[in-house]
C-alpha cells in the first residue's frame, strides 16, 4: 500500500524516493540507501538525480494532492518518515521536505487549501518555526500550525536528538493481529 501509494522503488539496494510536481510530473528522484536496522546509511550520501533542468525540487508526496480528501497535510523532512506516519496516522496525508534544510515557504504553496501541520526532527523547532513565520507572512490565509511532540517525546526520553516522529511510533507502536490494528505497546526507558 504505502509502495504503491508513495511509488517507491529499488535500484542496486537504494531505496528510491520520486518527487513530483503539482501537475504529476516526475521532477526528480533522491536515492538513499538503509542498513539492516533501517537506518540510513550515512556513510553512503543520499543524492538526487543530476538533471539540473529539473529543480527546483518539490515537496515528496506532492503526486497525492488532487487525489486526497485529506484536510491536513503533515510536513516533516525524510521521505522515510513521511511514507511511515502514512501507515501510522493515516487522516494525515503526509509530505517530506527532503532534508532539514528544504523546508521553504514555496514548497508550502500547493497546500495552501489544506490544513497543514509541520512535524520539525528534534532539535529542528526554531527553524522550522521561523518557517511558519514567513509563511504567515508572505501567505495572509494560510493555515498551519508546528508540532511539538517531537520536542515533547524527547524531554520524556523516547527518542534521541535528531529523531523523528517516525522514530517514536516505531518505538511504541505494532500491529496487534490479535486485535488486527495497530496497539501502543508498554517500553520501559
Amino acid at each position: 500500500m504505502i509502495i504503491n501509494h508513495y511509488k517507491l522503488g529499488e535500484e542496486n539496494g537504494y531505496t528510491l524516493y520520486p518527487y513530483f510536481d503539482d501537475f504529476n510530473n516526475l521532477v526528480t528522484y533522491k536515492k538513499i540507501q538503509y542498513l539492516s536496522n533501517g537506518k540510513r546509511d550515512k556513510s553512503i550520501t543520499a543524492h538526487f538525480d543530476s538533471n539540473k533542468n529539473k529543480y527546483p525540487i518539490p515537496l515528496f508526496g506532492l503526486h497525492q494532492l488532487y487525489n486526497c480528501k485529506n484536510k491536513f497535510a503533515g510536513i516533516v523532512e525524510g521521505e522515510k518518515t513521511a511514507s511511515f506516519m502514512r501507515y501510522y496516522r493515516p487522516q494525515i496525508m503526509w509530505y517530506a521536505t527532503g532534508g532539514s534544510n528544504m523546508l521553504n515557504t514555496d514548497k508550502l504553496k500547493p497546500l495552501l487549501n489544506k490544513h497543514i501541520i509541520l512535524y520539525p526532527d528534534v532539535g529542528m523547532f526554531g527553524k522550522w518555526s521561523e518557517i511558519l513565520d514567513r509563511a504567515k507572512t508572505q501567505y495572509r490565509n494560510i493555515n498551519i500550525d508546528i508540532s511539538t511532540e517531537c520536542e515533547l517525546y524527547h524531554e520524556q526520553g523516547f527518542i534521541n536528538e535528531g529523531d523523528d516522529i517516525a522514530d517514536y511510533y516505531i518505538k511504541v507502536y505494532r500491529w496487534s493481529h490479535k486485535h488486527q490494528k495497530i496497539e501502543r505497546q508498554q517500553i520501559i526507558i
